[in-house]
């Protein structure tokens, strides 16, 4: 087989190799993620999801004697590009809402530019309904998403020998 009859294989190959989706490890993640969650009550335990804009999710549990994290199934991409284009949308980082109650429930987004959270649960105080909307659309997108890695044994941190 010559060169000129290998071009045309290796060239798609090449191209089908540039468009798969890259993976993120938790060490080394994008600029450009959202969080959110909620916690509070009497455990005091917290429920955290970060969504990345290639679709990767993960979900971090705290609670009492609890540090779990977990990957789970991805979103598809196009519906990952949509959540974060509903989230400029929403431009958070022009809104200042940090009124937790007994039960909080939080957004945060951050990018090269942001870190920006807001938080309600009090409820003395209404928070905008398209945020409550959005929040509501993304616990919807979670539900019986499957775990597909545990990291739990490499989170546990040493006990403090003091």
């Amino acid at each position: 087989m010559s060169i000129r009859t290998l071009w045309l294989p290796i060239l798609v190959l090449l191209l089908f190799a540039a468009c798969l989706p890259v993976k993120y490890a938790l060490d080394n993640l994008p600029d450009q993620q959202l969080y959110f969650g909620s916690g509070g009550g009497f455990s005091g335990a917290s429920k955290e999801y970060l969504v990345l804009h290639n679709g990767q999710v993960y979900l971090f549990e705290l609670g009492v004697h609890k540090q779990d994290t977990f990957e789970l199934q991805t979103i598809p991409r196009p519906e990952a590009r949509k959540l974060f284009m509903q989230l400029d949308s929403l431009r958070l980082h022009k809104y200042d809402f940090v009124y937790p109650g007994n039960m909080r429930y939080y957004i945060r987004e951050t990018d090269a530019q942001t870190d920006h959270t807001i938080q309600w649960g009090d409820p003395r105080w209404d928070v905008r309904s398209d945020v409550v909307q959005f929040y509501q659309e993304l616990t919807a997108l979670m539900e019986n998403r499957k775990v597909i890695s545990d990291f739990k044994e490499e989170n546990k941190k040493p006990k403090d020998p003091w």
